[in-house]
């Protein structure tokens, strides 16, 4: 610096001006961190949220019957093929989660639901139920 320059006033105004660049860059570090982690609390909660739909419909294909025992297979193998697309961190299977062939296996089962032929109003009543529960996990599937 020249000479003409006060020494004490100019290492002042670096600290400042650093200072400032360092607050700057803590607060938007601070900002994506808290972005992030409300993507995450989302996507947990969604997740969370179709796995106890899953059970629901599986909890109410038993109490409809034997006649519902090979539906009740089409969510397990929809929650199975999400956790090993997971699990195996394979971009290609990841992005599988987030296409139509995803929504296409919940659909599968929620016909599967509506083939079953119910033979009283319990029936007829845990079928709607159950399809209602599928529309739902159809509604948010793994990866939207």
């Amino acid at each position: 610096m020249p000479s003409e320059h006060p020494q004490d006033d100019s290492k002042d105004i670096v600290k400042l001006g650093i200072g400032v660049v360092a607050t700057m860059a803590a607060l938007v570090l601070g900002l994506l961190v808290s972005a992030a982690k409300g993507s995450f609390d989302k996507s947990d909660d969604e997740v969370t949220l179709a796995a106890a739909r899953i059970v629901q419909v599986d909890r109410t294909l038993a109490q409809y019957g034997v006649e519902a025992k090979e539906v009740r297979g089409g969510p397990r193998r929809y929650v199975q093929d999400a956790v090993d697309a997971l699990s195996s961190g394979d971009r290609f299977r990841l992005m599988q989660l987030r296409t139509s062939a995803a929504k296409n296996r919940a659909e599968s089962v929620e016909v599967a639901i509506r083939a079953l032929v119910p033979r009283s109003n319990a029936q007829r009543e845990l079928s709607s139920q159950a399809l209602v529960l599928m529309q739902d996990v159809s509604a948010f599937h793994l990866g939207d």
